[in-house]
């Protein structure tokens, strides 16, 4: 029907620009829930997390690194993370090193 036309039509665009670190393995990307705005949270081989937020969620061209955290770790890599989707609580993350 009309709707499987629409679908079969639509085509991905690129909406951001690349994140360009300075050579980091990355291990792991999530997006935050949605009442935390627009975030992405990057785990690095290294052991550090950057948190980055979208200065404009209509144009997606350009973005900030807002917070680093430096996981200390016997290990050193941190290879996953997963986002608390509580709204009623604080934005936190769950890191595996």
């Amino acid at each position: 029907g009309d709707t499987e036309d629409k679908k079969q039509n639509q085509r991905w665009q690129r909406k951001a620009s690349h994140y360009i670190g300075s050579g980091e393995c990355i291990h792991d990307v999530k997006f935050g829930p949605r009442h935390h705005g627009l975030v992405l949270a990057i785990a690095v081989a290294n052991g550090t997390i950057r948190l980055l937020r979208w200065k404009d969620s209509a144009q997606l061209s350009e973005f900030e690194e807002f917070r680093s955290i430096d996981i200390v770790t016997s290990h050193g890599e941190c290879i996953c993370l997963s986002w608390n989707p509580a709204e009623d609580e604080p934005m936190s993350l769950a890191v595996g090193c």
